[in-house]
């Protein structure tokens, strides 16, 4: 995890990681980096944060998050009855907000990284006809005035403004 390196998330084969300077892709295998992020076979999006940490979006198998050049790994996966965990192990996008926080689209709806102590806030979806929404977040933007744009799997776009308001 170097300037030299460009993360690359692939649709099977997991992370690979493309050397700049030559051109070479490498798939990541074991040994390389640690087995949760091998496992990682499909991967959705990679954020490189502000703080120098690498967020790994992945189908099934949750959030993974590396620190100290990929030396340390943090594994979050949603847990059914913990209120604190991801809302699900589908993460469609991340996005770091213009203050440092960390935005997840999920199959199970919109999360907020609080830290490794406290996990995650979710935003709740309105479930009235003018705000009907899935829960499938594909898609997220944070526009110059600190609100957030969203777009769903199957019903359409949302908005969300600066003070947490749908």
């Amino acid at each position: 995890m170097d300037e030299r390196t460009l993360w690359l998330g692939t649709w099977s084969r997991g992370l690979a990681a493309l050397d700049i300077p030559t051109g070479n892709v490498t798939p990541l295998a074991q040994g390389q980096i640690p087995e949760t992020v091998v496992n990682s076979r499909f991967v959705w999006d990679i954020l490189n944060a502000k703080d120098g940490s690498t967020w790994v979006a992945s189908e099934l198998n949750g959030l993974i998050r590396l620190t100290e050049g990929g030396a340390n790994v943090e594994h979050y996966q949603a847990v059914g009855s913990s209120p604190s965990s991801i809302s699900h192990d589908f993460i469609w996008r991340i996005i770091e907000r213009k203050n440092g926080d960390i935005l997840l689209g999920t199959h199970g709806g919109l999360d907020e990284f609080i830290s490794p102590e406290k996990g995650f806030k979710h935003w709740l979806i309105s479930r009235e006809p003018k705000a009907a929404l899935s829960k499938r977040i594909t898609a997220l933007f944070e526009s110059h005035d600190e609100s957030i744009w969203g777009g769903t799997q199957d019903q359409g776009v949302f908005w969300l403004s600066a003070e947490g308001e749908l």
